[in-house]
């Protein structure tokens, strides 16, 4: 006989003892059943988590970086926002497009395969009239762009690019070149339609107007750089020790490595229109202020700093007197 098996014997004591109520045996609550997660088969997930969050603190460097980029480059207040991340096909992207748009096809060397760079047409004119200096009416009308304007566009987008590449460096290094530009989605056949992509969008606004940035990457393109992130993370980021003192670090490197524009003003004054048309070499303009004042020193649109006009070795400079509170 089985070691574990019972004899009669002690099968009649144990139905004894549960009649006598010695034995009691929990019932099991019909209401109470384990959640599961939702898994949509027709749509599914290929990127787990903890990438996600690596690859949103990587697109939100992107966007806080080329934001202070553009601004310089525009002479004008840029502010860039990442909306969302989304794994969807490729189909589904192309179809949320406008009628007329700016995409740009991307390769990524050593890494295989390209990815799409989108910007609105709203607000690529809008950067190209500013570029041009003008102010950036607003008034848009869809339509395709000019020889010139595709010009400037590719000079923005490889400006967006840098930027790209710069964010993307702490993790993995590629260098991103533009391998082909359209305007009409319909004439992008780089991926096959049902492709599973991941897309990152952003929000762009410059003054009162608002438009849309996409980077749209391939998954199958993209699982070369996953496999690296997948190291990455093992390495620095999921570690159950330490994990929050990491994560703390990591974004104190990634805050430091952030542009300013710093900038002296010394101050302002108000001229009729013909008295600055009128200007010329030699003119001077009177200021409301004495010559050793302190001006100030703005990091973007904030005074930060009091300093004194100074030389250096024939060099204007600034000499900081005082931190102002902000």
């Amino acid at each position: 006989m089985a070691e574990n098996t019972m004899d009669q014997d002690e099968v009649n004591a144990l139905l004894n003892a549960v009649d006598s109520g010695k034995v009691a045996f929990e019932k099991e609550n019909p209401g109470a059943h384990k959640k599961f997660p939702v898994y949509n088969f027709r749509n599914p997930n290929y990127i787990s988590k903890e990438i996600m969050h690596i690859i949103s603190a990587v697109h939100e460097n992107f966007a806080r970086t080329f934001s202070f980029s553009l601004s310089g480059m525009l002479r004008s207040l840029v502010q860039i926002d990442m909306l969302s991340i989304d794994q969807l096909t490729f189909d589904e992207f192309t179809l949320s497009l406008p009628e007329y748009t700016c995409l740009n096809v991307v390769s990524m060397q050593p890494f295989e395969g390209t990815f799409i760079v989108e910007v609105n047409l709203n607000v690529l004119i809008l950067f190209i009239e500013r570029l041009l200096g003008g102010e950036g009416s607003g008034n848009f009308k869809e339509r395709l762009l000019t020889e010139l304007e595709k010009i400037l566009s590719i000079k923005i987008i490889k400006k967006l690019l840098a930027e790209y590449k710069t964010a993307w460096n702490q993790v993995v290094a590629f260098e991103p070149k533009i391998e082909k530009t359209e305007t009409d989605p319909r004439f992008i056949k780089s991926m096959d339609m049902h492709e599973r992509v991941l897309l990152v969008c952003f929000e762009v606004k410059v003054a009162k107007e608002k438009g849309i940035i996409n980077i749209c990457f391939p998954y199958s393109y993209l699982e070369p750089i996953l496999r690296k992130l997948v190291t990455q993370s093992s390495k620095h980021l999921i570690k159950k020790s330490g994990k929050l003192r990491q994560s703390f670090s990591k974004m104190q490197e990634q805050l430091l490595d952030l542009p300013f524009l710093l900038h002296s003003v010394l101050t302002t004054t108000v001229l009729p229109l013909n008295d600055i048309l009128d200007l010329k070499k030699g003119d001077i303009i009177r200021l409301n202020m004495r010559t050793d004042d302190d001006i100030s020193i703005m990091l973007d649109n904030n005074a930060i700093y009091r300093a004194k006009l100074g030389l250096r070795s024939k060099r204007k400079i600034s000499i900081i007197t005082k931190r102002v509170r902000v």
